[in-house]
């Protein structure tokens, strides 16, 4: 069994005068409320740990080269350019550059131990330092900040290539960083290590977490997160990495000079030692060093080991991001250069290839503060705007351009890309009704589309468990690595001919691990050519469990096939729809799916439609936000009240007529008044009739 995660999941609170039974909320880790680095878990995966392994053989052989040739002790300073990608959807996340700024002094107050600040701790100087890069990869002016205004800023680990596509300068010259409103399993971020696909390397950043923002005494609101994950970036482990493993030098974190430690240390904890084989001296650990996950402010050092392995990824894996040469081309040189900037124009679509009768959302990536947009698309309705974030109709099939020209009060820039947008014709889908047993795999190959990002375990067809047949297809999140997404999508279909009462149905089977770990199912609609989805279903907890829990490989009985109905009224005149199905795994068991049908009847019959379900809330604990979710059956009139422990109503809301159909709500913290600093709340969600109650955990 591979890429486990072992998960702590919240229990339910009973509340005497609330109505209805408690609801157990998402698992979340152990140490989440505690955790500031998802670097272990991004890195959990076989296939990243293989990279990861490739590259510490790597660092291991520059530090022995050094060592021979006696270069250590003659480093000099060495400066990497940095360009802040800032992912945002006009919320608190659109952090200010005076924020932007802080971040990159404490970085190098603490690399290079200034005199004077938090940095000048007990450590050494890194002889590493940060600058905002003042030119682009094209040569074009920069202040080293972009800004994409993307829903991607509720940011999920495994998604991390999807915000290089929003934006990405060439990671063998510059440091990216994004800075993100939200990053899954409640950490604060998480780096790269050298070696790895161009595409993910760099830093995501919370944006709460990003650049100074608190007092002398704030926990972790002095910048050091992005310190923590630089050393990442620069090939550091945490000190903690294996716990005390079999000595300081070969194992653990692999730097002789930082004392083993068998956890991390969060908080600012007295001296401490939870190992006993440090050699030649055994030491106390070291719960001040920036790799450790100790509050911002107690912070203060790295070792000169740490310099040592710093430096020997610089001279091996990362010799382009600091040479003289890209330094003059980024500007961080030791060059003078003017804030005030003319902007530069930039944008993409979240799609380019659409078919006719669908719109494009295009995307300004603002590059030195532009206060004006003209846009002009021939051909597109509209045909012009000055939208930041314009959306595009085109009706006709064909290849259109594009053309932006910016301004603010330095100048104005001008781009435009030729045939940018292909628009075709709808093509007519394969005529309904449909069905998919898996019985045959060569109309399981010529009808199903399988997207695997991770190209590791993925669906297949299975022979040992089927509802009806011989056949099923199986998702084995038993072997699958945490956080992995797995679709398979059906064929275009036409189910404009079936009339009404127009149904999706199937059969599947899942048992979770444990009661601690689940996985999600969800299935998703599209009538634009996979321009958008609609969720028909989200299904996780006790919503996909249709056997009991085991810590064994499942393998379902007959008696534990559920059958599901999903109404498709709402696109029952569509020529062409697609349907998918998507796995995420979370260290849960296998998932099956059989029988799969689309079709309609013209009796009367009942068809579990979109019923409603238990609400979700996601992250929780949370820190800053937070997002209640929850599926209405039909128009429904929802009420919320949240509650103290002690009972005391904190706020009611009325949220009126609401329709079928999956509904968010965002609560920030630090905008809802009513929301505690830290502690419990409690949701009574009242949904047409039906009762729900969520413990929500606030920890800032």
């Amino acid at each position: 069994m591979t890429g486990r995660y072992i998960c702590l999941k919240m229990f339910a609170v009973s509340i005497v005068f609330l109505l209805g039974a408690g609801h157990q909320i998402l698992p979340q880790s152990q140490d989440e409320a505690r955790r500031r680095c998802g670097f272990d878990h991004y890195y959990g995966s076989d296939e990243a740990n293989r990279q990861r392994s490739a590259s510490e053989s790597a660092i291991r052989a520059a530090i022995a080269k050094r060592r021979s040739e006696s270069t250590a002790s003659a480093d000099g300073v060495k400066r990497i350019p940095i360009v802040i990608h800032v992912i945002h959807n006009n919320g608190l996340e659109n952090i200010s550059r005076e924020q932007i700024k802080s971040q990159l002094r404490v970085l190098n107050e603490d690399f290079r131990r200034i005199l004077g600040t938090n940095g000048h701790g007990d450590g050494f100087d890194t002889k590493i330092e940060f600058c905002l890069a003042r030119f682009d990869p094209e040569g074009r002016p920069s202040d080293g900040i972009v800004r994409v205004k993307s829903p991607l800023t509720q940011h999920r680990m495994l998604e991390r290539e999807r915000l290089s596509e929003l934006s990405y300068w060439d990671s063998e010259r510059y440091l990216n960083m994004y800075v993100v409103r939200y990053i899954n399993r409640g950490v604060a971020g998480y780096s790269s290590f050298p070696g790895g696909p161009a595409r993910k390397d760099g830093i995501v950043i919370r944006y709460g977490y990003f650049g100074q923002r608190g007092s002398l005494f704030a926990d972790y609101l002095l910048g050091r997160t992005a310190t923590h994950e630089a050393g990442h970036w620069l090939g550091l482990y945490h000190t903690f990495h294996n716990g005390c493993g079999d000595d300081p030098c070969s194992s653990g974190d692999f730097v002789c000079d930082t004392p083993p430690s068998a956890a991390p240390h969060p908080g600012c904890k007295p001296e401490i030692n939870t190992c006993s084989n440090d050699w030649p001296i055994d030491l106390s650990d070291q719960p001040q060093n920036y790799m450790d996950y100790s509050s911002d402010r107690c912070m203060n050092m790295f070792t000169l080991g740490q310099r040592e392995r710093m430096h020997a990824v610089l001279t091996s894996q990362r010799r382009t991001v600091w040479s003289e040469e890209n330094l003059r081309a980024c500007g961080c040189d030791g060059g003078s250069y003017p804030d005030d900037l003319p902007p530069v124009a930039d944008y993409l679509a979240v799609q380019r290839r659409i078919c006719a009768g669908n719109s494009v959302q295009f995307l300004s990536r603002e590059r030195n503060r532009p206060k004006e947009w003209q846009w002009h698309f021939p051909g597109g309705e509209p045909e012009h705007s000055s939208d930041r974030n314009p959306v595009v109709r085109y009706d006709r099939p064909g290849r259109y351009s594009v053309s932006l020209v910016v301004k603010n009060d330095r100048g104005d820039d001008q781009r435009q890309t030729l045939d940018y947008i292909e628009v075709t014709d709808p093509p007519r889908g394969k005529p309904g009704p449909y069905a998919q047993g898996f019985e045959t795999e060569d109309n399981v190959r010529q009808d199903l589309r399988i997207d695997n990002p991770d190209s590791n375990t993925t669906w297949r067809i299975d022979s040992v468990a089927a509802r009806q047949g011989m056949y099923s297809f199986v998702m084995e999140n038993w072997e699958s690595d945490v956080g992995q997404r797995d679709d398979f999508e059906l064929p275009l279909l036409n189910i404009s001919q079936l009339g009404a009462n127009v149904y999706l149905e199937f059969d599947w089977a899942y048992a979770s691990a444990d009661t601690l770990q689940t996985d999600e199912l969800s299935v998703m609609i599209s009538r634009d050519c996979g321009f958008s989805y609609d969720t028909l279903l989200l299904a996780f907890d006790d919503e996909l469990a249709t056997a009991a829990a085991r810590a064994a490989y499942f393998v379902p009985e007959s008696h534990d096939w559920r059958s599901r109905r999903l109404a498709l009224d709402d696109y029952r005149d569509a020529e062409h729809i697609r349907i998918l199905f998507r796995n995420v795994t979370y260290g849960g068991n296998n998932l099956y799916i059989d029988n799969i049908h689309i079709g309609g009847r013209a009796t009367d019959i009942a068809v579990e439609t979109r019923r409603s379900m238990a609400p979700r809330v996601f992250p929780n604990p949370f820190q800053v936000t937070t997002t209640i979710e929850y599926s209405l059956a039909r128009e429904q009139v929802v009420t919320m009240v949240f509650y103290n422990i002690a009972g005391k109503v904190l706020h009611r809301e009325e949220r009126g007529l609401q329709a079928a159909g999956i509904h968010q709500l965002q609560l920030d913290a630090e905008a809802v008044s009513f929301i505690p600093p830290n502690g419990l709340m409690v949701l009574h969600l009242e949904l047409g009739g039906q009762n729900f109650i969520k413990k929500l955990v606030v920890r800032r």
